[in-house]
C-alpha cells in the first residue's frame, strides 16, 4: 500500500470502531480514568525500556533468540496469581520457545510468568519526536515500524503473536519491509463477529494464522475481514469441566470498562433481586481491576450476597448449570453461548455486537432482567 492509502486505512479502522462504540446508551459510560506520570517518572521509565533495547539486541545478535517466537503483550493481557504476572492469553496454547516484548507506552514489566520482559515503549515514544509525520497517529505508527524492523533485522523466519491486528504496533509489523520473513498469529481475546476492524475484507495480508474460540467465528473470518487471502486457522482448546448442579440461579455479571461501574440497567435489577438468585459474582475487565474499591461501594447499597470472581479463567471456577451470564457487551457473552450457559445482553451496544447469537434460548437481550430470569425457571 501506498502511504496515503496506508493512512486512510489506519484513520478508517479508528473511525469504524469509534463508531461502533458512539451509540453507548448511558452518560456515565465514559471512562474518566487518566495516567498522570511526573517527568522524572518518564524520564526512568524511557531509560529502563532503552536499556532493554540494548541487552535485547546484544542477545539477537549473539544469536540468543534466533528460533524464538516473539510474543507481544501488556499488561492487561496478564493476571496475578500468587504473586506472578501470569499471560492469560497464550496460557492454553502451552506455547515454547519465546520471549515477551511489552509494547506499551506508559507500563513497564519486569516477568511474566517468570520470564524477562523486553520493553520497547519507551523508546517509541522518543523515535516518534523524530518522524516527519501530519498527524501524531503517523508519527507513532512510524515509530513502531521503525523499533519493529530493527528487531527483524536479518530474520530469516520468525513467528510473531500479537493480540489484535488493529493497533498501531501490530499494523507496523504486518507493514513491515520483513513481512516476508514473519509468519504473524494473533489470538483471539473478544469478540470478533460484528466487531468493526473485522466486518470489511482487509487490503492486503495482515495476519498469517488466527486462533479462536468457535467454528462460527472463522466462518465470519473467510466472508468478511480475511476474505482476500488465505489464513490459517485454529481453534483455541477449551475447558470440558462438567457443570456443578445447583437449585437456585447464579448470577455472574461481566463488566465493561466503557461503563465506569455497574450498567443502571443491572442497578435497577439489584434493587428488585428475588428468592430466584442466591449468588452474585462479578467479574471486572482486565482494565478495570483497579476499580474494584468503586464496584464494592455500588454493590454495598443492595441487599444481596456477592462476590469477585478474580480466576483466569471463570469457565472453570464458576462452572455451574444454573449460572446466568449478564453484561452491556462483554465478550463474556460469547463465551457464554460457547459453554451452553445462559446469557442476557443489557445494553443496545451488545445487542448490536451480539445480534448473531440472540435466539432468546440461550442468548437474551433484555432491559428487564427480573422478568427474563422468571421466563427460565
Amino acid at each position: 500500500m501506498d502511504p496515503k492509502a496506508l493512512e486512510n486505512y489506519l484513520f478508517y479502522l479508528e473511525k469504524s470502531e469509534n463508531d461502533f462504540k458512539g451509540i453507548i446508551t448511558f452518560e456515565n459510560s465514559k471512562n474518566k480514568g487518566q495516567k498522570n506520570k511526573t517527568k522524572i517518572k518518564i524520564i526512568i521509565f524511557i531509560l529502563k525500556c532503552l536499556f532493554d533495547y540494548l541487552i535485547f539486541q546484544t542477545l539477537r545478535l549473539l544469536g540468543i533468540f534466533k528460533k524464538k517466537s516473539f510474543i507481544y503483550t501488556a499488561l492487561n493481557f496478564c493476571y496475578l496469581k500468587n504473586g506472578v504476572l501470569k499471560d492469560r492469553i497464550h496460557e492454553p496454547l502451552q506455547l515454547q520457545n519465546y520471549i515477551y516484548i511489552n509494547q506499551s507506552k506508559e507500563i513497564y514489566i519486569h516477568k511474566i510468568n517468570n520470564k524477562r520482559v523486553y520493553n520497547f515503549g519507551g523508546l517509541v515514544k522518543i523515535v516518534a519526536l523524530f518522524m516527519n509525520q501530519k498527524t501524531k497517529k503517523m508519527g507513532y505508527f512510524k515509530a513502531y515500524q521503525c523499533v519493529n524492523n530493527s528487531l527483524f533485522w536479518r530474520t530469516k523466519y520468525r513467528k510473531i503473536y500479537f493480540m489484535w491486528f488493529y493497533d498501531l504496533n501490530s499494523l507496523s509489523i504486518s507493514f513491515s519491509k520483513y513481512r516476508q520473513y514473519l509468519e504473524i498469529i494473533e489470538i483471539q481475546h473478544g469478540s470478533i463477529i460484528n466487531y468493526p476492524p473485522y466486518s470489511h475484507p482487509a487490503p492486503v495480508q495482515l495476519i498469517d494464522t488466527i486462533y479462536v474460540k468457535n467454528k462460527q467465528t472463522i466462518e465470519y473470518l473467510k466472508n468478511h475481514f480475511c476474505k482476500n487471502f488465505e489464513c490459517n486457522y485454529k481453534l483455541i482448546p477449551q475447558s470440558t469441566k462438567e457443570k456443578i448442579p445447583s437449585e437456585k440461579f447464579k448470577i455472574l455479571y461481566a463488566s465493561t470498562i466503557e461503563f465506569n461501574g455497574l450498567h443502571p440497567i443491572f442497578k435497577n435489577y439489584l434493587n428488585e433481586i428475588d428468592q430466584q438468585v442466591d449468588d452474585v459474582y462479578i467479574r471486572l475487565h482486565p482494565r478495570e481491576k483497579h476499580k474494584k474499591e468503586l464496584f464494592v461501594r455500588e454493590l454495598l447499597k443492595y441487599n444481596i450476597s456477592f462476590q469477585f470472581d478474580e480466576s483466569d479463567n471463570w469457565i472453570e471456577s464458576i462452572n455451574y448449570q444454573k449460572l446466568i451470564v449478564i453484561s452491556p457487551w462483554s465478550s463474556t457473552i460469547e463465551d457464554a453461548y460457547d459453554n451452553d450457559n445462559l446469557s442476557i445482553i443489557i445494553d443496545e451496544v451488545g445487542k448490536k455486537r451480539f445480534n448473531h447469537l440472540i435466539d432468546y434460548k440461550k442468548c437474551y437481550f433484555s432491559q428487564n432482567i427480573k422478568e427474563t430470569i422468571k421466563s427460565f425457571a
